[in-house]
């Protein structure tokens, strides 16, 4: 009689463990997905960056108005062009978008004329593969030096996070209204934020931001007052949970604001370094942290052809 129970018990137990077991895979059965990034010359593009996003609402905010955020994963193409997502909820609507710098040509690429998602159809645990075509993005800004500043030809351009370099060596009389305009050089920018810096051999500064859209358009952006020097604004760890900080000059010359901590011996216009060119002088600085009540005041003076950056204290 005990020997008829014990194999009923291990046979109910089976059972239990088979039934545990299916019900796990009926939840969890993720997917994969493989894609190849084309250029706009349909050839495979290494170095994309693709961001994954499982919210239509910033997915759009993302693609519409260039903000960095709301996406669940990123990965960068590998030199096939390929970047593959795992673990994919195959009950869950994905979208992608791609972007590309080609520092050769002064073009984003980028995927914002298509949607590109996967629906729910996504088979449960299974490979998808899929292609996604890259285009040129569509709002160009024009740097050009106007005549009155010829003398300090030839001017290096940079923008901020790249450390490849737009050298303008001609002058634009007047103001462009093409960027195929003579002595323009054309740049077409992705949806969003770039801050940029130029400096000239004579030791002039110029700093901006550019903020563009989807739509075709052009933003021509004259480098004719010559700045004297530069300032950067950066916090380190001790500062990390009062970021985001908001920097500004003179009360009401916002220069931009600090969201990220800066690397050790960072210097002015690197990333997360908050920068601007202007005149020499002295200027009053306002540092205000827009997550809590810390806020930072003193002065600084701008001296002709330097540099310099002021690290923010500890706020107690």
């Amino acid at each position: 009689m005990m020997k008829k129970i014990s194999y009923l018990a291990l046979l109910f137990g089976a059972l239990a463990f088979t039934s545990c077991k299916q019900t796990q895979e009926v939840i969890y059965d993720p997917a994969n997905v493989e894609i190849l990034v084309l250029n706009d010359s349909s050839k495979a593009q290494s170095a994309a960056e693709v961001r994954m996003y499982d919210d239509l609402d910033a997915y759009s905010n993302s693609k519409e108005n260039g903000v960095y955020e709301g996406f669940t994963a990123k990965a960068t193409t590998d030199a096939s062009g390929k970047v593959t997502f795992t673990k994919l909820n195959p009950d869950k609507e994905y979208y992608f978008l791609v972007e590309y710098r080609d520092r050769a040509r002064f073009v984003d690429l980028n995927n914002y004329d298509n949607t590109f998602k996967f629906t729910k159809n996504l088979s449960k645990g299974s490979n998808s593969f899929a292609e996604i075509q890259l285009n040129q993005a569509k709002s160009v800004v024009g740097f050009y030096v106007p005549a009155n500043m010829q003398s300090n030809l030839p001017v290096k351009l940079y923008l901020i996070n790249d450390t490849s370099a737009i050298t303008i060596t001609s002058i634009t009389n007047g103001v462009p209204t093409t960027p195929t305009q003579s002595g323009v050089k054309p740049y077409r920018f992705s949806a969003g934020t770039t801050n940029w810096y130029a400096k000239s051999y004579k030791g002039c500064f110029w700093s901006g931001q550019i903020k563009v859209g989807t739509t075709e358009s052009f933003t021509p952006i004259g480098l004719s007052a010559c700045y004297a020097g530069s300032v950067g604004f950066k916090a380190d760890s001790l500062n990390k949970n009062n970021l985001p900080i908001k920097v500004t000059l003179n009360n009401a010359d916002v220069i931009g604001t600090i969201y990220a901590v800066a690397k050790n011996g960072a210097v002015t216009f690197e990333p997360n370094v908050i920068s601007a060119a202007r005149d020499t002088g002295t200027y009053n600085y306002t540092a205000e942290s827009l997550k809590s009540n810390c806020v930072w005041q003193g002065k600084v003076k701008i001296t002709n052809g330097a540099t310099q950056v002021i690290v923010l204290p500890k706020c107690n």
